[in-house]
Order: structure tokens, then sequence, then C-alpha cells
């Protein structure tokens, strides 16, 4: 497996996730072109987030029940998708993986579906809109990944210019292959 990244993701978008969706003959044919030439790891379990999407949308269903039922493959005939065509594909250019997930609509939908009577669903729309700033990334990491798990905004701006030391290691959690990486780029 050939796992050089090439000179257009190093230095163009190298800390930003590109979206595939395999629908699209275009974009097909990118995400083909790089994953026979770029990317070491493959992550799908978009069959599992289908199991769990299924189940949010229908909670007197166990997950059993629903793989009993057919309701994935229902769910996939209703809207003409296979499961390699279903949601995105994301390459995560700094850490050479691609991510199978359901698309932004669902994913939230899943990843929320616990949040429910905690905060409302008008409640998590106004604060998908908003911009939260985040400066130092030794304390402010542990405030970002909160933030991020509940999904209480939506966007996040990081500022740190320090790389990740050794030392670090005693309040940030973090890989230690991440040390001398940026700290913005290791919270990201």
């Amino acid at each position: 497996m050939n796992t050089k990244k090439p000179d257009s993701q190093i230095t163009n978008n190298v800390y930003k996730p590109v979206f595939y969706r395999l629908n699209s003959d275009a974009e097909k044919a990118a995400f083909h072109n790089m994953t026979n030439t770029t990317f070491g790891e493959k992550h799908d379990t978009i069959h599992m987030q289908l199991v769990e999407l299924l189940a949010c949308r229908n909670p007197s269903m166990s997950k059993k029940e629903i793989l009993d039922a057919g309701l994935v493959e229902t769910h996939l005939g209703e809207r003409d998708k296979t499961l390699d065509t279903y949601g995105v594909w994301v390459y995560y250019p700094w850490k050479n993986q691609v991510v199978h997930i359901l698309d932004e609509d669902e994913f939230i939908e899943v990843r929320t579906n616990r949040n429910k009577y905690k905060i409302t669903d008008e409640e998590q729309e106004i604060l998908r809109s908003k911009k939260i700033g985040i400066a130092g990334l030794s304390v402010g990491r542990a405030v970002a990944t909160t933030l991020v798990l509940e999904r209480v905004c939506g966007e996040i701006r990081l500022a740190d210019f320090d790389e990740l030391e050794l030392s670090n290691l005693n309040r940030i959690q973090a890989r230690l292959s991440e040390m001398g990486m940026n700290k913005t780029v290791s919270a990201a």
C-alpha cells in the first residue's frame, strides 16, 4: 500500500478534511484516485450508523428488530443508494485515514440524540449557528473537546502557536506521535 500523500494535499489542505460523495461521478473518480494513491486506513461503519439512525427514529424497536425487519435495506432502497454510496466518505490527510459517515443532518441527528430533554431541538439549531474561539490549548483542549462532544456550537476556532511537548501530556490527552505537532492541529 502506497501511503505517500500527494503534494497538493500536503501544501493545500493538510489540516482540512476532504469530503467525497460517491453518488457524484466526479467525486467518485477523485475518491478512487485518492484511495489508490494516498490513504493508509479505511474505517467503514456506515451499516452500524444506519442501524443507530433507524433506532433513533424508531425508539420502540431494538437494533435486532430493526435488522430483522430489514429496515436498513428498505431505507437504502427508498433513497436508491447502496452502503458505499450512502453518506459521505471523509479523508483526513493529517491522519491518512478515510472514514465513512452519515451525511451532516443525519450525523447530527444521531450524534445529538442523547441530548434530548437536556437541550431542545430549537436550542440546538440556535447553537449550531454560533462560533466559539479558544485561545491556548493546554487547558483549552479539554474545553474544546467537551464542546465538540456535546455539539454546543457550529464552529470552534482554535488558537495556539506552541507545539505539543512531552511535558504537556500531563494535562493534554494526545498521542506520543503527536509531539512536535502544533497544538491546534493535534486538537483538531
